[in-house]
């Protein structure tokens, strides 16, 4: 699946195909968002914006070009996190490691406090969305 860009005036944009293909290629490499961000030489911050703004396209029933490229890069994590678990079950002599890699890149699935993360990010989600209505009130 390749992604469609379209042009926009203004400053050019680091989102286009090379950088979204080099992620990729880095979520398989890497695993670590962080890195695989300085990887394709962007920040963080710009990583997860484009993810950011995958996903809220993607709520808002749109195929904008950062919903595919979020659907992308969730697509590898999930295909990496499927290799880790399969030598963790296959118990391979350095498992360990495997697991530890699984708690500290996906703490909210894998942390041992991954429900008291689920449950803050939730409250977090229910608290931002008031926050919204209360200032289209005018409160």
């Amino acid at each position: 699946m390749t992604i469609k860009f379209e042009f926009r005036p203004g400053q050019p944009t680091k989102f286009s195909a090379e950088t979204t293909e080099k992620i990729i290629e880095g979520v398989e490499k890497v695993l670590v968002l962080g890195q695989v961000a300085a990887w394709a030489q962007i920040t963080r911050q710009t990583l997860y914006n484009w993810l950011n703004q995958g996903k809220e396209d993607i709520g808002k029933g749109l195929w904008s070009e950062h919903a595919q490229f979020f659907y992308k890069v969730k697509g590898k994590q999930c295909e990496e996190v499927a290799k880790l678990q399969l030598h963790i079950r296959n118990a391979i002599p350095n498992w360990q490691s495997q697991a530890w890699l699984l708690e500290r890149c996906f703490r909210e699935d894998f942390g041992a406090d991954a429900g008291i993360i689920n449950d803050l990010l939730e409250k977090c989600t229910k608290l931002e969305s008031d926050f919204k209505k209360m200032n289209e009130r005018g409160l």
